[in-house]
């Protein structure tokens, strides 16, 4: 709660400090998250990045420096994180084989994540000042929250597999860096188009997902897969300049 107060405390003072410039971005797009194996065979259980979760991003960034391309940022998003589970051969992937592969999701609605994030913005200005291209640096301050029961489990059978699935929340808070490359295109005096890209580099898991199997009656196994903020951001937005840059 400090942070979250200190990192308030500092976007409200930017708005007080001598400026060459501010701007308000809002985006819309695609966080593709990565799922990674804690337990499991490596050639069963594999890494996945098909959870794919639309939501909106919100950045104020302010220019203070003579140097007018330099700025400062504060931004927020939240996401609501997927943890699955895939198990099963390339061919039983790509269903071109006899039985289909193991899949299983962890509840989106189990966790809800929580990024404030502060970092610089750096603009490079081409053809005149209607196209930039910003580079930016962004450490956000993760809360992860659990929203239902700690756990859930169920079971049942699929193909070749009887399977026993749990999915269980990791609330808590971690340091998530973020890189983020963007074009901004001016399609008004003080409006812009906005495409961006971001990879953000997560270190904590916030929500597992497990499974016990057995494979056409043989020993069982176990996998569990985990997600950790390591995910990749594809968005569409617009952005407002408050005081025209120079």
């Amino acid at each position: 709660m400090k942070m979250l107060k200190l990192i308030i405390t500092l976007f409200v003072s930017l708005l007080f400090f001598t400026t060459k410039g501010q701007e308000l971005e809002v985006l819309h797009g695609m966080e593709m998250f990565y799922i990674k194996v804690e337990e499991g065979h490596s050639e069963e259980a594999r890494n996945s990045i098909n959870n794919h979760n639309n939501h909106w991003k919100v950045r104020y960034t302010h220019y203070p420096f003579i140097l007018n391309n330099i700025g400062v940022l504060a931004s927020y998003h939240t996401v609501s994180p997927l943890a699955s589970v895939l198990i099963g051969t390339d061919a039983e992937v790509s269903l071109s084989g006899k039985e289909e592969a193991l899949f299983l999701s962890g509840s989106p609605g189990k966790t809800k994540v929580h990024r404030f994030g502060i970092g610089l913005n750096f603009k490079t200005k081409l053809l005149n000042n209607r196209l930039l291209l910003n580079s930016r640096f962004v450490v956000n301050n993760e809360f992860s929250m659990q929203t239902k029961d700690p756990a859930y489990h169920f079971m049942g059978k699929i193909g070749a597999y009887d399977y026993w699935y749990y999915s269980y929340s990791n609330p808590g808070f971690q340091m998530v860096p973020e890189l983020s490359l963007g074009v901004q295109l001016k399609i008004y005096k003080w409006i812009n188009l906005n495409l961006d890209y971001s990879y953000l580099q997560g270190f904590r898991p916030f929500l597992y997902s497990k499974v016990d199997y057995k494979i056409d009656n043989s020993e069982k196994a176990s996998a569990t897969f985990y997600n950790d903020g390591t995910a990749h951001h594809i968005m569409l937005g617009i952005s407002i300049d408050l005081i025209e840059r120079e």
